[in-house]
């Protein structure tokens, strides 16, 4: 019996036995076997972990405002972040806020206000040096007043139409226009910014420095009393160094005067380096070179009389005016954490434009919202102007060797300085050159409330007298108002100063302490005492520094700080409250680049891009090779917008997101031709396709090139690339970069054609004898003559649309460029202006429409050649929500209605005054504004100075004569977004009374670029 048998029986048997048992063990092994076969097939494999990726900062962060208020005091336009003069007149009661400014001070609290008073002082001085004629002007209300249109219409389509434009006349009148109104308009305007610029120009005045005066001769000293019983007194000289004979120093107790101390401060310890500190040989420098030595004088040219004149002197002897930098402090921390608000925000501004055909004035600019634009305008607003050298400094320089002697002389007045700074924040170094003495009161067994003077007495007999109080002591209070961040590895710290004068007058640094996380406790960190420091600008003001200490911690650390004060006794206050926060990364990367994609089909593709072609067989797709310059890219994000056909490009979205393993910073490019050299790169398998990522560094090489497999005929796709950091940061979008899909197929048949025939009426000269009495053309200008006392032809053609047409001063079926005023362009003449012509449209909201109605209409300047101006058009028909207006194309704007031109001659400038405008918030008016080519003649049809020679002449001629009419042709758009344009045949043929054979025609293009379903020619 054969094994399978054998095996066959016995398993017979045992379900004859054990049937149950059996039938089980059946079933526990086919589940193994499917199981099995599952596994293999990898239904229990784990899912793999998709990444997420979030948009936002892993830090603190504030988003921009992506509408700012507009300031209405004088302190917001001040602190805002691009004021400008247009709020002034917007506002007149900010100029009175100027106005009623007696100084600086009176209004600017901080370098920001400073800065940004300096912007407009600035604005004011340009618009102000505008030509009185360089701005032209359009007032909206004459439209009205040509279209007899009066202010109380109400209830009808024009009231509809021009709800967004209506006059601030007074009411009542049949019209609101009153010639030259808008003159005197922008006269009162003028007068206005001059009143303004009167007050900025008065209140910015550098300060004179020419009136200089002597600092008067004299001791600065610092008394007080210290528990349980000792006087402490320091001193330095003002207006004068030191004596070589040294101070002496007397105290006086109930009248009686005791030598406590003599050549006190002298500085030939100094000189000789026998202080006996750690520093002596820095110290002995100082020393030496802050003497004014017989050497030095004549070097200098002078006696020592004359360089005390010239170095001890000063602008004014009145305390100066201070302004605290604590607003500044804080506005700059709010700058650089600011990031934009969204997408919109994030676009570059070039492509904002390109894809919003309406251009909103008053809307924020991208580019202002950039990180390195912001860390830019920190730097700019938060500076001050340093005013110029001092006169006598400036005389010196002026003589021969003048600036050998400048140089000496700053450089003995810069020593002196040191010195004397080092006296108030060393106490060991007071002591030792005898700018600091401890007085023993002990044995004197003082009552409290003994008064104790100590004078100082100069070798010429000079004295300065300070008074303490035996029992009163002036302690140092606990510094309050301790603040900081941390930012790009480093921690700008301040805190509030000592309120009592008393404190403040001896107050000579302050130590910090920090503790770093891990730390076990605190430690000091700055080897010198901490000095509030100010800077003088030109105005005179001296203005605090926003940040008073400024540490430098990595990224990613957590922190704390305490800090103490010091006086010039070297006495210390105890420890401020501490604080604690989070060293943050704000600065993004770099913007990557792209260069110009690859179709995968393009025989001519870069060599990156047939790499990704290769990883990729046979996939249509796009290839964009990505840079980067930043060694802190750890991601990038791949932004499309997407344009079917001739469509408009849509918002960008998020395309992809990809991992970046940044090679190593510190790695050296590698350069060569051996396969080791080569860009080694990672397959990462992304939207269906294989994305190629660079894991070495090799320069010029792109470091991702990414191919878009999500493409298809037909489509045009625009992309952008942003890279982030390990905090989320995301950099400035890269420059666009756009590719198309091409496709076979071919664009939709235009619907059926519709013909009609716009006649023009004309006399009836049918009974005279033809070429006798008349010439066989009529023109233009003859019409009315010709048709007078005549019979009129009789027409079954459309003959009101040519005569409104004349009116309208119209070319039927020609845009013209440099159209006469209030002229019209419309869909029912055919003479819409072709792309090439349509500058930009511009909205102007009601918000920024000052009071009188006017508002000054700017928009991007044409930068290209060959511009005679530009020509602004208004509409003529009732307005769309302005979000819906930006969804449609150009030429679907323009198609919306009629047109009407507002200006007589080309516009030179790319802004005019418009008035009649409405403010309340939330209109809008709509501008059109075409370009005038160079050259263009009034009246000319777009294009009729292509002419040349004896056709031009023809052509002109023809112009002239009144034309029989035209035949208008219309046709059926179809939904097919692949049409970009039409093209229109001509065939002429004898007669329709027979058949036409259609296939025998010859076809002329009479025709060619039209965007919209209607073509118009003159017929004879």
């Amino acid at each position: 019996m054969s094994l399978p048998m054998t095996v066959w029986s016995w398993l017979k048997k045992q379900f004859s036995a054990h049937t149950v048992r059996s039938v089980s063990a059946v079933f526990l092994a086919l589940a193994l076997l499917v199981t099995g076969g599952l596994w293999a097939g990898g239904v229990f494999k784990g899912k793999a972990v998709e990444e997420t990726f979030t948009y936002l900062p892993n830090r603190t962060y504030r988003v921009a405002d992506p509408d700012p208020p507009e300031p209405e005091t004088l302190g917001e336009l001040l602190h805002a972040d691009e004021p400008t003069v247009d709020t002034l007149l917007r506002h007149p009661e900010i100029t009175q806020e100027l106005l009623q400014a007696e100084g600086l001070t009176d209004i600017v609290d901080s370098r920001l206000a400073l800065n940004n008073l300096r912007s407009l002082d600035r604005q004011l001085s340009e618009r102000l040096g505008e030509a009185p004629d360089s701005l032209d002007m359009i007032d909206l209300a004459e439209l009205r007043a040509h279209a007899g249109i009066g202010l109380d219409a109400v209830a009808s389509e024009w009231d509809s139409t021009y709800r967004l434009l209506a006059t601030t006349y007074s009411p009542g009148l049949s019209s609101g226009y009153f010639p030259g109104l808008i003159p005197v308009k922008a006269q009162e305007q003028q007068e206005s910014l001059v009143t303004a610029k009167s007050a900025t120009s008065r209140l910015l005045k550098a300060a004179d420095r020419s009136a200089v005066t002597a600092i008067p001769a004299n001791m600065n000293m610092k008394c007080v009393w210290q528990a349980p019983a000792e006087g402490l007194v320091h001193l330095v000289p003002s207006g004068a160094w030191l004596p070589e004979q040294g101070y002496k120093l007397y105290r006086i107790v109930n009248g009686s005067s005791t030598l406590i101390a003599e050549q006190l401060a002298a500085p030939q310890d100094g000189l000789n380096g026998s202080l006996g500190l750690a520093d002596a040989a820095w110290i002995k420098e100082l020393y030496a070179q802050a003497a004014l030595t017989p050497a030095k004088l004549t070097a200098l040219g002078m006696d020592a009389a004359k360089f005390n004149e010239i170095a001890y002197k000063t602008d004014s002897l009145q305390p100066p005016s201070r302004v605290s930098g604590a607003l500044d402090f804080d506005k700059m921390r709010e700058a650089l954490i600011t990031i934009p608000s969204g997408l919109e925000q994030r676009i570059p501004e070039t492509d904002l434009l390109l894809r919003q055909p309406i251009y909103v004035m008053g809307r924020q600019d991208n580019t202002l919202i950039s990180s390195a634009a912001i860390r830019s305008r920190v730097q700019q607003k938060f500076s001050v102007l340093s005013p110029q050298t001092s006169p006598l400094i400036s005389a010196i320089k002026s003589e021969p060797g003048g600036n050998a002697k400048s140089v000496l002389m700053q450089s003995i007045l810069s020593a002196r300085q040191q010195i004397a700074t080092l006296s108030f924040v060393d106490d060991d170094f007071a002591e030792a050159a005898g700018f600091l003495v401890r007085d023993d009161l002990t044995s004197l067994q003082l009552a409290n409330g003994t008064k104790i003077t100590y004078q100082v007495e100069t070798p010429d007999g000079a004295k300065t007298a300070q008074s303490i109080t035996a029992g009163t002591e002036t302690s140092l209070s606990k510094p309050l108002g301790l603040s900081g961040y941390g930012i790009d590895g480093k921690v700008p710290l301040r805190w509030q100063q000592a309120a009592a004068p008393a404190e403040k007058a001896i107050l000579s640094g302050y130590w910090i302490e920090r503790k770093l996380e891990g730390d076990s406790g605190f430690s000091q960190v700055n080897d010198e005492p901490i000095v509030v420091s100010y800077l003088l600008d030109e105005t005179g003001v001296y203005f605090e520094s926003p940040v008073f200490f400024e540490d430098a911690v990595n990224n990613g650390l957590n922190v704390s700080y305490r800090i103490r004060s010091l006086d010039v006794f070297g006495r210390t206050s105890e420890y401020s409250d501490p604080i604690s926060f989070l060293v943050e990364k704000v600065t993004p990367p770099n913007a990557p680049a792209i260069d110009p994609p690859d179709l995968s089909t393009d025989l001519a593709a870069s060599d990156a891009a047939r790499q990704a072609i290769a990883a990729n067989p046979g996939q249509l797709g796009i290839v964009l090779p990505i840079y980067t310059d930043s060694p802190d890219t750890v991601r990038f994000t791949v932004y499309r917008a997407v344009a079917h056909g001739a469509q408009s490009f849509g918002t960008p979205e998020v395309l992809a997101n990809l991992t970046y393993h940044n090679p190593m910073p510190d790695a050296q490019p590698t350069f060569g031709v051996t396969s080791r050299e080569l860009p080694q790169v990672e397959p990462v398998t992304k939207n269906n396709a294989k994305q190629l990522v660079r894991t070495n560094y090799v320069k010029a090489s792109p470091n991702l090139i990414y191919f878009d497999a999500n493409v298809a005929e037909g489509y045009t796709y625009k992309y952008w690339v942003s890279a982030w950091d390990s905090w989320n940061n995301e950099s400035a979008w890269s420059k666009s970069a756009s590719a198309g899909v091409p496709t076979k197929a071919k664009p939709a048949v235009p619907g059926p054609l519709a013909i009609s025939m716009l006649s023009r009426e004309l006399p009836d000269f049918s009974q005279e004898p033809p070429g006798i009495l008349r010439d066989e053309l009529v023109a233009k200008k003859d019409l009315s003559a010709s048709a007078a006392g005549r019979v009129a032809r009789v027409y079954a053609t459309d003959i009101e649309t040519v005569k409104s047409a004349d009116q309208e001063g119209i070319a039927i079926g020609h845009f013209i460029p440099a159209a006469e005023k209030f002229s019209v362009i419309d869909m029912q003449y055919d003479n819409l202006p072709e792309d090439k012509y349509i500058h930009l449209f511009v909205a102007v909201r009601g918000e920024d429409v000052l009071p009188d109605g006017t508002a000054r209409v700017r928009w991007p300047a044409y930068s290209g050649d060959g511009l005679g101006g530009y020509s602004v058009y208004a509409p003529e028909f009732p307005m769309q929500p302005l979000e819906a207006m930006q969804q449609m194309s150009r030429a679907e704007l323009v198609e919306l209605g009629r047109w009407r031109q507002l200006n007589d001659q080309p516009v030179s400038e790319n802004q005019f005054l418009a008035g009649g405008l409405d403010r309340t918030p939330g209109s809008f008016a709509l501008f059109l504004i075409c370009l005038v080519p160079e050259g263009a003649q009034p009246g000319q049809p777009a294009g009729g100075a292509a002419n040349i020679g004896m056709l031009q002449g023809i052509s002109n001629h023809f112009a002239l004569m009144a034309e029989g009419g035209f035949v208008s042709i219309t046709w059926s758009a179809p939904d097919d977004p692949q049409i970009k344009h039409y093209r229109v045949y001509r065939s002429e043929v004898a007669s329709f009374k027979k058949p036409v054979d259609e296939s025998a025609l010859g076809w002329t293009l009479v025709g060619d670029h039209i965007k919209a379903a209607k073509y118009t020619e003159r017929v004879e």
